[in-house]
């Protein structure tokens, strides 16, 4: 983390300042981060109340055009890669002094280094599952065609998603090599030149030589024996002499890293196989190392659940009914776990042929005679009985069950619904489906074409394959091709194929992109009808920010009561702060002057700059009966609008 508030490491006069905007849609909150080719800005969306983190290119750097490539290969590898365990690019883009910039999901939580660093090592099961989720990650890479190259800890991102723990996420595909690169004299990627970070690279990036994904398992491999054993696998004072023990050195095994420690069974063999010197050695893909990963670990979490279920006993207390004295006794707990083995069925007991002999006592009477039972006589005779029986029983049991989830169904109907309230696992259920259709080569290759900015092309491509089935019915094929069309300023087609993609999956109202559509849609004399209808019948929680600012901010009479009707729709007006509240009355068209001066009153004496922009509206605009608002509430108007700009705003003719 580089100290913010000074110059930048690079030699850059400043950090760019808080509210500096980019491409008129991002404003800058602040860097909380630099490293040797930019600093990590968290920014926001101005439009979609979205905090984003931004990464710019060092000014001094641009004039390298190695550099300048290779922070641009950093957003074409990111942006081909759509997975959870991945961090996600959205833009990318030059600012206003011609200085490139990545746009990327904001992460709140520390790297897997800072977690080293506070804790040294991490239990097995932590590791495996971590290690896990970056073979998962890294797959998909891989399957894109993209190597990483530099893979640490220090790129690697543990978030609290969806209520888990140490969610994985891939960062820093700055110097990633795409396999399909054509320009081997251009490539960033030519032989003999070392990349990556001197502790977790590969022996052939340690002496230059050709690389693929292979090299990322090696690092992998690296990155679990730190954290198992707390210590690198090699180090050396000097970097050559690092790079020479990666090359020749055999490395060190668990037990001789860290002989007080204990390791989960199988899993240095796993270790041999990724830190071979040779490739061919290692594992052939991500996929199955993960496989074997998940096998360990299963197999360590039976092994600690049956030690546990031998150890664990629980302590209870009984009243005795005689004398209500109290005394412990011991009860094993038996606690539920897999069966490896099938159950062995228990022997059939020995049938009698004929009814034991009735014993007499001494004094020559008989035990008592069992009590007699016609109804059971009955029940064992006649089978009829027996099927109506149970045919009732079930029936009835039916009918209670319908009863629950009717009642049920009606309580939720009752409460806010469902899909309101975790619009984060929809948005991560969308990106793995589309994670899995974006593996089809068509849609791989037309997304290659997007990142390159060649929208043209890839528009032309997308709307080939609308005459194949597979794709004419599929919500993935329609976002992408909607995102295309807005890109390249055909909002009323964009919103058409918006409408298609909602009305086969309308879990995609979730998605960012598809807001965005609408909100173009709705500034559009030719699309406002379609897109004012479908953001009504798909508003939703995550919509909250966007059509409040746009309620009472925007310059159109119709944009803004659209979206106080959504607001409306589904109750969102009463999660929102008094004073957004107010300034959404004073900018109601259709609201009486009566409520205009009431919503005034409220707000009257907050200093709010945030007020500013629909004071200044509705101080030049008309509202009932074709009269100015400045009319209905008098002098105090203008006087606040002066005392949120400091007494420098420019007036309006009353």
């Amino acid at each position: 983390m580089a100290d913010v508030k000074g110059k930048s490491r690079s030699g850059e006069a400043t950090y760019l300042p808080p509210e500096t905007m980019l491409e008129g849609k991002y404003r800058i909150v602040q860097p909380i981060a630099e490293g040797g080719m930019g600093v990590v800005y968290k920014a926001e969306h101005v439009l979609m109340k979205k905090v984003v983190a931004i990464k710019r290119l060092h000014r001094n750097l641009m004039s390298l055009d190695q550099v300048v490539q290779r922070f641009e290969r950093e957003a074409q590898a990111a942006a081909k890669i759509d997975h959870p365990n991945v961090c996600t690019v959205t833009d990318c883009g030059k600012d206003s002094l011609g200085v490139f910039f990545i746009v990327m999901e904001f992460l709140e939580g520390e790297s897997l280094q800072n977690v080293l660093d506070r804790e040294k090592r991490l239990p097995p099961d932590r590791l495996l599952s971590i290690a896990i989720q970056i073979c998962a990650g890294l797959d998909k890479a891989h399957s894109m065609g993209v190597i990483h190259r530099d893979l640490k800890p220090e790129n690697i991102m543990l978030i609290r998603k969806g209520g888990q723990e140490d969610t994985v996420k891939i960062m820093d595909f700055g110097i990633a090599k795409m396999i399909t690169d054509e320009a081997p004299a251009t490539s960033l990627t030519q032989a003999g030149m070392i990349f990556g970070t001197p502790h977790f690279l590969s022996p052939e990036q340690a002496a230059g030589d050709t690389i693929d994904h292979r090299t990322d398992l090696y690092s992998l491999g690296v990155i679990m024996f730190t954290m198992a054993t707390g210590r690198y696998l090699f180090d050396d004072q000097t970097v050559g002499g690092l790079l020479r023990k990666h090359i020749s050195s055999p490395p060190p095994t668990l037990i001789e890293a860290a002989p007080d420690l204990g390791f989960p069974e199988g899993l240095q063999p796993i270790l041999d196989k990724l830190l071979a010197k040779n490739p061919d050695e290692r594992y052939v893909s991500a996929q199955v190392l993960r496989e074997h990963l998940l096998y360990i670990r299963e197999s360590s979490r039976m092994q600690e659940q049956s030690a546990l279920d031998q150890e664990t006993s629980v302590q209870v207390s009984i009243v005795d009914d005689v004398s209500f004295a109290s005394r412990p006794i011991t009860i094993p707990v038996d606690v539920e776990r897999p069966r490896t083995e099938p159950p062995v069925a228990a022997e059939p007991a020995p049938v009698q042929a004929t009814p034991p002999p009735i014993d007499r006592p001494v004094d020559g009477t008989l035990p008592p005679h069992p009590v007699y039972s016609h109804f059971g006589d009955v029940w064992r005779r006649n089978p009829r009985l027996r099927v109506l029986v149970v045919t009732l029983a079930l029936v009835c049991a039916g009918a209670l069950l319908v009863v629950i989830l009717s009642f049920t169904k009606i309580l939720q109907e009752g409460g806010p619904a469902q899909e309101e309230t975790s619009p984060e696992r929809i948005q991560a259920a969308l990106e793995q489906k589309r994670a899995l259709f974006n593996e089809q080569p068509e849609i791989t290759n037309i997304l290659s074409l997007s990142v390159d900015k060649k929208d043209d092309e890839a528009l032309e491509a997308l709307l080939l394959l609308k005459e194949k089935e597979m794709f004419r019915g599929n919500p993935h094929y329609y976002y992408h091709l909607a995102n295309i069309q807005a890109r390249s300023g055909s909002v009323t087609e964009a919103l058409a194929s918006i409408e298609s993609c909602l009305s086969i999956e309308p879990d995609y109202a979730y998605d960012p992109m598809t807001l965005e559509i609408l909100v173009a849609g709705l500034r559009d004399p030719e699309g406002f009808t379609v897109a004012a209808g479908l953001l009504r019948n798909n508003v939703n929680v995550t919509m909250k920010d966007t059509l409040e600012q746009l309620a009472r901010e925007d310059a159109s009479d119709d944009v803004r009561r659209t979206a106080l009707a959504a607001l409306k729709r589904k109750n969102l007006l009463a999660a929102l702060e008094p004073w957004k509240l107010s300034a959404i009355v004073l900018a109601d068209p259709d609201a009486s002057c009566d409520e205009k001066r009431e919503a005034f009153a409220l707000v009257r004496d907050l200093d709010e700059k945030a007020l500013l922009p629909t004071l200044e509206l509705i101080a030049g605009g008309r509202s009932c009966e074709k009269q100015k608002c400045s009319l209905c509430l008098g002098e105090g108007l203008e006087e606040k609008i002066r005392a949120l700009t400091g007494g420098a705003g420019e007036g309006h003719d009353p």
